[in-house]
């Protein structure tokens, strides 16, 4: 087995070679190499992409992304794990820890939340240590079985056609439920909001002033890169790259939502960033003031009834909390749990004071 390390340079160059692209394992997109040349965070000589080969086969691959973290207003260079795949004819194998402690070689290694396999690898590897575990809810707006039960029930899939049958009959009904509360609310009003397609300089002033305290700090610079060079494509079908590249890379819906949000004075009062993903909605980046929750609660369930959600997921406690006051009518609401891992390296430092918006590391991509 040999592990080869991609650099950006290196995915740079690849993009022009065919043969990288025509194998039938695809270790990353032809998009998300793309994003990972343009992060603002990054180096050219940063190794993003580890990929392990037996002769010319590839039986794994690690994937991270390079970032910054703020601790005291010092910057510290991480990489946070992104992908880890490994041959399912070879799992029990050394290969996903090999691929690991390369990737340490080069890079203080983070994780916002592993997949399960990815968890195991993790912890046999002995180099992290959990930095905190953000409790989160997730709001099921809508019936939406024929999405949750095969990912829970993968045997359910064959009955798919037969459960999105019955999600449009309950949904009549549930579409009727929502409607019969928005119609006992005051109506939205859209004269306080202004949607944009990327960070202006308004908007990035009044970022930087509510993000001193965040763990990434993110500024125009890395939203624009985010907004303009997504991972996941909206498709209204699976590609031949889909077949050969076991992460998501195509939605049917997949869109950032930008939202500038005011007062009655026309003064900026937050920011929000939604990100919908077939079905489900999350905010991967929100900023406001504290006084301001009511509008921004507001601006979610007004979003929500627009864009049809059928799952809306946060882990803001500000925003969870908030949406529970309003007795929002819910199928049900479960509660989540993600974990945040650190590099040894870096477990002794205090991070208690720092905040962590939904969209750390990859999750705003995915």
């Amino acid at each position: 087995m040999k592990i080869q390390p991609y650099t950006v340079n290196d995915l740079k160059e690849k993009l022009q070679q065919n043969s990288f692209w025509n194998t039938p394992v695809l270790p990353i997109t032809r998009h998300r190499a793309l994003s990972h040349i343009h992060n603002p965070r990054a180096d050219r000589d940063d190794v993003v992409l580890f990929v392990a080969y037996d002769n010319d086969s590839i039986i794994g691959y690690f994937g991270v992304l390079p970032d910054k973290i703020y601790l005291h207003d010092v910057e510290y260079k991480i990489a946070w794990g992104s992908t880890i795949w490994v041959d399912p004819r070879l799992r029990g194998s050394t290969i996903g820890r090999s691929l690991l402690l390369a990737a340490f070689k080069h890079h203080d290694i983070c994780s916002s939340g592993f997949t399960r396999s990815g968890k195991m690898v993790a912890d046999a590897s002995g180099k992290f240590s959990t930095l905190r575990e953000s409790e989160g809810t997730a709001f099921i707006v809508r019936s939406c079985c024929s999405f949750l039960l095969p990912k829970q029930f993968p045997k359910l899939r064959r009955l798919r056609p037969a459960l999105e049958v019955m999600d449009k009959i309950m949904n009549k009904f549930v579409d009727l439920r929502l409607f019969l509360w928005k119609k006992n609310k005051p109506r939205y009003r859209t004269d306080h909001i202004e949607f944009i397609t990327e960070i202006d300089e308004q908007t990035d002033h009044f970022i930087r002033q509510q993000s001193r305290k965040e763990l990434s700090r993110r500024t125009a610079q890395e939203l624009n890169w985010i907004i303009k060079f997504p991972w996941i494509l909206s498709a209204p079908r699976a590609d031949n790259t889909s077949a050969r590249y076991f992460f998501s890379s195509i939605s049917k819906r997949f869109l950032y939502l930008n939202v500038k949000v005011f007062d009655e004075t026309d003064s900026m009062i937050g920011f929000i960033m939604f990100k919908v993903k077939d079905n489900t909605m999350n905010i991967p980046f929100a900023y406001f003031n504290k006084t301001a929750i009511n509008d921004i609660a507001s601006l979610i369930v007004f979003m929500m009834f627009e864009m049809k959600i059928d799952i809306f997921v946060t882990y803001h406690i500000d925003i969870m909390y908030k949406i529970r006051e309003l007795n929002f009518p819910c199928l049900y609401k479960k509660d989540l749990s993600l974990l945040y891992y650190i590099s040894n390296k870096l477990k002794d430092y205090d991070f208690s004071s720092r905040n962590f918006q939904d969209g750390e590391g990859d999750s705003v991509f995915t």
